[in-house]
């Protein structure tokens, strides 16, 4: 969490396979977590680094982490896999661009699988992941599910989306990891995280047709699917969700994290979690 009397003592670093740790240059970034089978994405933007890291370094295909915080707080925001870099000049500066997707961009493989037996959903999932080469951090869904003998003739992430559907579960790969939780609950092995002014609220938080989304400081322990609890006393309707109003204005209720996004930019104001939420 971040602490009020640190929230401009910024730092960011990338951590290379290598070893190598790329700190102390001006760095911007956009990180964006979804809940379901879209990849998680990184755009980072590195000002004046040498030519040795430009050229020899942030290449193509290597495998880096990307930490953000504060003095006494940076924890890891992003890690995944350079899948482009774009270098040009903006004035003085140099700026060095990195594309990347989530560690798994490679993991929607095509599976070819048939079950011939019953089978609980938790060993059917455990099953896939085996298949598509896929490590779970955690699998917090009912047992009892079963599923009929099926013959499976496409990519790990559809496949995920059809039983995620059927079964009305949540998931997620993050950093590499496969994450399942039961849909109503969310993760709830994490304590709900209180978003307020204490927190780094920022904005008025917007009532959607969903949820309520919010704005705070940059927050890096957040993640899709955490629970989240809106303590503010002003409301924002969004345009879109005004027909709901009867509906949804009778209290702010639990949030589950559909979506979260981290801005910023160690040498501006910019320094942002945004959360898209979904009323639990």
């Amino acid at each position: 969490m971040a602490d009020e009397n640190l929230k401009f003592i910024r730092k960011s670093q990338i951590n290379l396979q290598d070893g190598t740790v790329i700190s102390g240059l001006r760095t911007s970034f956009r990180i964006e977590r979804k809940i379901g089978g879209d990849l998680s994405t990184a755009i980072i933007t590195i000002y004046n680094a040498s030519p040795e890291i430009r050229n020899d370094l942030l290449t193509p295909g290597t495998t880096f982490g990307f930490d953000a915080g504060y003095k006494e707080t940076l924890s890891s925001v992003f890690k995944g896999i350079i899948r482009n870099t774009n270098a040009y000049r903006d004035g003085t500066d140099i700026l060095t661009q990195i594309f990347a997707a989530d560690l798994n961009s490679q993991i929607m493989p095509f599976i070819s699988k048939t079950i011939s037996n019953s089978k609980s959903l938790i060993d059917l999932i455990s099953d896939l992941a085996f298949e598509a080469d896929i490590d779970i951090a955690v699998m917090n869904i009912q047992g009892e599910s079963q599923v009929g003998s099926i013959t499976f003739l496409t990519s790990f992430r559809d496949i995920m989306r059809e039983l995620a559907e059927t079964f009305d579960f949540s998931w997620m790969i993050y950093d590499g990891l496969l994450y399942v939780f039961e849909s109503e609950t969310g993760n709830t092995q994490k304590p709900v995280f209180e978003v307020s002014a204490k927190t780094g609220l920022l904005e008025t938080p917007i009532l959607t047709e969903k949820g309520i989304d919010v704005k705070l400081l940059l927050e890096s322990s957040i993640r899709p699917m955490d629970i989240y609890d809106v303590k503010s006393g002003g409301l924002q309707l969004s345009q879109a969700g005004l027909e709901f109003n009867t509906l949804v204005t009778t209290g702010f209720g639990r949030q589950q994290a559909l979506e979260v996004i981290h801005t910023g930019d160690t040498h501006t104001n910019m320094w942002f979690t945004e959360i898209q939420g979904l009323r639990l």
